[in-house]
């Protein structure tokens, strides 16, 4: 009796601690996916600094929405989108784009910017490693 009667008790404590097991495993994979998006674009893989404005407005979440928890890695740069998918920029009011380039200015109808992923990559990067430590955190829990 006394063998089930400790299993039923770390069971019950198990239960009662799972959700902030869950968020911390959570946590911690998005700050793996937060470091790669940035060394991403330290490494010229992902959108090149300029500003550094793009890099620091990077963030990570985790949300309780039902009964699970939802974990998000975004920027609010107005511009990340253009830059994770890429984009076409066309004039709208004019017939020509002008700007500088290296010092230069140009003009052109429109400007084609190829897709230069930093969260995607860091989203999968940060799945892929919740799995290893949600099982650290329950083995850790357990013993």
């Amino acid at each position: 009796m006394s063998g089930s009667t400790s299993a039923l008790g770390l069971l019950e404590r198990l239960s009662a601690r799972l959700p902030q097991i869950m968020r911390q495993a959570m946590e911690r994979a998005l700050q793996d996916g937060l470091s790669l998006a940035r060394q991403r674009m330290q490494s010229g893989q992902g959108p090149r600094p300029r500003s550094g404005r793009l890099k620091n407005s990077i963030r990570t979440g985790v949300e309780t929405r039902g009964s699970g928890l939802v974990g998000w890695i975004a920027s609010d740069a107005p511009y990340a989108a253009a830059q994770e998918r890429g984009a076409v920029i066309q004039a709208k009011r004019a017939r020509y784009l002008k700007f500088q380039v290296q010092g230069r200015w140009v003009q052109v109808r429109r400007v084609v910017l190829p897709a230069r992923p930093f969260l995607r990559p860091a989203r999968d990067q940060a799945a892929a490693r919740l799995e290893a430590y949600l099982f650290e955190a329950l083995e850790k829990e357990l013993s």
